[in-house]
């Protein structure tokens, strides 16, 4: 699996961080990402990005960011590239900065949160279960969408299409293989569907969850300083 899927793939560990409260794990990452967008001080971007460092050792989640960051070094460069010719040094990159911290907050979320607990904490919210329910099944899509791309590149090449050839070549391989993967898709999908229909989906309105989430002190602690770093910002 690539990078950028790592990067979203949650990693069953038993570490502070995989033991907060998915619901202050979100007061926390919608905080730091508000600073992240809110400046342009280098100062305080470098302060987040020294925040960051303990909830990556904390949560065991260096090698899967780095390599996801790593992934996305291609698509770095060529907005570092825009935005120092568009805007020049500075901005550019000041911009690249943002990015990579907003990278890296989803990323440190997602690796240390299930997503069913994110569920359950967006159900706790009040948020309505249908797109709580349409907003988890696509994150848990992405990595089937994934090895479902992989086994039909597998099966082009037991067939002798050569994919590694020149670069218009291979965007022409690979643009065949969108009705494969769009069969594939639809089949799943309808499948999906006929399950939800078989258990009565949306019946009954108000449903009982699974997972009981529970805030503890360190939950408490985490969103105080959060909200009260991100409010002092804000006023400065």
């Amino acid at each position: 699996m690539s990078g950028i899927f790592q990067a979203l793939q949650w990693v069953k560990e038993d570490t502070p961080i995989h033991r907060l409260d998915p619901r202050s794990k979100m007061v926390w990452s919608i905080c730091v990402l508000l600073m992240v967008i809110l400046t342009w001080d280098p100062f305080i971007l470098a302060l987040v990005t020294l925040s960051l460092i303990p909830f990556v050792f904390l949560g065991k989640a260096t090698s899967r960011l780095f390599q996801a960051l790593k992934s996305m070094l291609f698509f770095v460069i060529i907005l570092f590239a825009l935005e120092v010719l568009y805007f020049g040094w500075y901005f550019g990159f000041i911009a690249t900065m943002k990015f990579v911290l907003a990278t890296s907050i989803f990323s440190i979320f997602f690796l240390t949160t299930h997503i069913d607990d994110f569920a359950a904490a967006l159900n706790s919210l009040r948020i309505p279960f249908e797109f709580t329910f349409v907003l988890v099944t696509s994150a848990k899509y992405i990595p089937i969408l994934f090895w479902e791309i992989q086994d039909i590149t597998d099966a082009y090449k037991a067939r002798g299409i050569e994919l590694e050839k020149s670069v218009w070549k291979r965007i022409r391989s690979y643009a065949t293989m969108l009705v494969p993967l769009i069969i594939v898709t639809t089949r799943r999908a309808l499948t999906m569907a006929e399950a939800m229909e078989a258990r009565a989906f949306g019946y009954q309105r108000k449903r009982t969850t699974y997972r009981q989430l529970h805030m503890h002190l360190p939950d408490y602690a985490l969103m105080i300083v959060s909200v009260a770093l991100t409010t002092g910002i804000i006023l400065l």
